[in-house]
């Protein structure tokens, strides 16, 4: 296995313009790469666009979560190359590139900091007022405006009760939003989740969905799911299988023209069906 970062430094690297006008798509382009001698991803070629969310459907083992490490380069290729605006994503700075990507997991880290702390994280200054703005205005833009008005300190309310008694404990969505809050903070062009309302009841998931569509205009999300309901919310659906993208395209267009899909889409929904009859 190749980590990405041993080669930060071999000076041919180049610095990533912050003109958002280059940034249009990734180029994944017959790209493999070896796990222990095991072909995890394989003759993968995508091009994905800018302002597009992105659903990686498939089973465990898939390689959705491998195609995202890949893509922000965790790891590196072993054969083929990554193209970002058709230069091999090697050729960048690593630390410029990674810059570009923001990633939401199933299990949100958080600290015993206040909320906005925790947002902010080591950009974090104390006593500046345009960044409060910033917080507050993500935390209403997420949903969650309401909630931080009902904190006796708002944006400034410890997480966790470790070191204040009148500390705040947040339920699974809320936590899922203050990590959407992090990405939207960091302002990265490109947003990663990686399962992250597996945990989630199917009401918080369906909000955690509408916040998701409602925050990525602009854009560029990939979206990692053994859960078809995400299936919807998506422009376009990546089915990986065997290694590979064995099909694509929009949830109801796959569900007419590939049967592997439907089959898949249709082994989770019967039990939402069966469920509905349990409780006729």
């Amino acid at each position: 296995m190749k980590s990405a970062g041993k080669a930060r430094n071999n000076g041919l690297y180049r610095h990533i313009r912050t003109s958002k006008e280059i940034i249009r798509n990734l180029l994944n382009d017959s790209v493999k790469y070896n796990d222990d001698n095991q072909c995890v991803l394989n003759n993968i070629s995508f091009s994905f666009e800018m302002g597009k969310v992105y659903s990686l459907i498939g089973t465990n083992g898939a390689g959705k979560t491998t195609l995202l490490n890949l893509l922000c380069r965790l790891y590196d290729v072993t054969d083929g190359e990554i193209l970002y605006n058709g230069v091999p994503i090697k050729q960048y700075n690593i630390d410029s590139y990674r810059a570009l990507f923001s990633s939401v997991f199933q299990q949100t880290k958080t600290f015993a900091l206040s909320i906005a702390e925790n947002v902010a994280l080591d950009k974090y200054r104390v006593g500046d007022h345009e960044q409060r703005k910033t917080i507050y205005a993500i935390f209403q833009r997420i949903g969650m405006g309401d909630f931080i008005d009902s904190l006796p300190d708002g944006i400034d309310t410890q997480m966790g009760k470790t070191f204040d008694e009148n500390g705040v404990i947040l339920s699974g969505g809320q936590m899922q939003k203050i990590a959407i809050a992090r990405a939207l903070f960091r302002d990265s062009e490109i947003l990663l989740f990686d399962e992250p309302s597996s945990a989630l009841d199917p009401i918080a998931e369906d909000e955690f969905f509408n916040v998701l569509r409602s925050v990525s205009g602009g854009k560029m999300v990939f979206y990692v799911s053994h859960r078809l309901s995400s299936a919807i919310f998506a422009d376009e659906i990546l089915f990986i299988r065997d290694h590979k993208i064995f099909a694509h395209g929009p949830h109801f267009e796959l569900l007419r023209t590939c049967l592997e899909y439907y089959e898949y889409y249709n082994a989770q929904a019967k039990y939402y069906q069966t469920e509905e009859q349990n409780h006729e």
